[in-house]
């Protein structure tokens, strides 16, 4: 994410333009509890039943498509989502002050 907000701000023709980041493969939302998870090296994930209150909520997984970005500047991602998030874990645990 940092490579690609870098990219944005140096690049004029990306002024006024909204993107989305990601690789452009599904995730499920299952699967992406668990990475953060995994890459926390603690918590725990609880799978509750849907109420009816949160019926009108659309769920399930979450696919990005990058195309524009990739397209319009030429971005594409150079870090698969496990190690991002461990790197974010990474950064935190070394730098409490910024939590």
């Amino acid at each position: 994410m940092v490579s690609a907000l870098l990219h944005i701000g140096q690049n004029e023709d990306a002024f006024g333009e909204c993107y989305v980041l990601g690789t452009g493969r599904p995730l499920s939302m299952k699967r992406a509890a668990e990475m953060v998870v995994d890459s926390a090296g603690s918590g725990s994930i609880e799978l509750v039943e849907w109420t009816e209150s949160w019926e009108e909520i659309r769920r399930g997984d979450v696919a990005t498509d990058p195309s524009k970005i990739e397209r319009q500047l030429g971005w594409s991602t150079d870090v698969a989502l496990q190690e991002g998030l461990e790197r974010t874990f990474e950064f935190y645990r070394e730098n409490d002050e910024y939590l």
